[in-house]
């Protein structure tokens, strides 16, 4: 509800800075379940909006499933990431045409 309602703001993560991921075929991402914990262990940049204030979430899309033979189009999850969560670091706010975002397009681990 607190989304719905305004007073929190998400953001996404799919891009990549070291592959061509405007295909999705080629995300590096990994996501793994352990337990009942996911493991998410990758990159992503230009996530708009993950420095502004009410930002609480990001939604990382990532490889779920690495099996060479897994269907190219169906080896994806995406999973929604809490910005507080232990591990998930913002690096920095990445520069488009030389201009900063005061929201960032941030560049995350």
């Amino acid at each position: 509800m607190p989304l719905l309602e305004g007073q929190i703001r998400s953001c996404i993560g799919i891009t990549e800075p070291d592959t061509a991921s405007s295909d999705p075929t080629n995300l590096q991402t990994s996501i793994r379940r352990e337990g009942m914990q996911y493991i998410i262990n990758g990159r992503k940049w230009f996530t708009s909006g993950a420095l502004h204030p009410n930002a609480k979430f990001v939604i990382v899309m990532g490889l779920s499933d690495p099996r060479p033979d897994a269907d190219s189009h169906a080896r994806h999850s995406m999973v929604i990431v809490p910005l507080n969560t232990p591990g998930l670091k913002i690096e920095r706010n990445v520069a488009i045409l030389n201009h900063l975002s005061a929201d960032g397009h941030s560049e995350i681990a």
